[in-house]
């Protein structure tokens, strides 16, 4: 299986995250990350680095793509869990802590946002698209 693949299968399977969250965290274009995984389009050598930081893949999951060896692990399920909670550790870490964003403000916003349902998270997100 080519890396692209990998990446995909990864975002998909491990994390469940989508794309447009991938390309938005990595600051490129969504098509642009379609055509990456569909491997239409090469990977900027670059950039790997950052798929790696963004998606918090270990190195030896990492290296196991470049080399065409995927894991396979005897406990999917649970490996995925934990894949994904290390990937949302890496969220936070990322955009809450490291960018100084973890004022009293912004916790009041997490808070208030965490007691919406999802008709109204949506419907704030809409306004804030526009």
């Amino acid at each position: 299986m080519p890396f692209h693949s990998h990446l995909r299968e990864y975002r998909e399977q491990q994390l469940n995250i989508s794309q447009k969250e991938v390309a938005s965290r990595l600051n490129i274009d969504h098509s642009s990350l379609s055509k990456y995984e569909r491997g239409e389009r090469a990977i900027p050598i670059d950039l790997l680095p950052d798929f790696k930081r963004v998606l918090n893949i270990s190195d030896k999951d990492f290296l196991n793509m470049v080399l065409n060896k995927p894991y396979k692990s005897e406990n999917p399920g649970l490996q995925a869990e934990e894949v994904q909670k290390q990937y949302m550790y890496g969220f936070y870490d990322e955009l809450l802590i490291n960018r100084g964003k973890y004022s009293s403000d912004f916790r009041e916003i997490v808070i208030f946002l965490s007691k919406l349902n999802d008709q109204d998270l949506k419907n704030i997100k809409n306004c804030l698209k526009t």
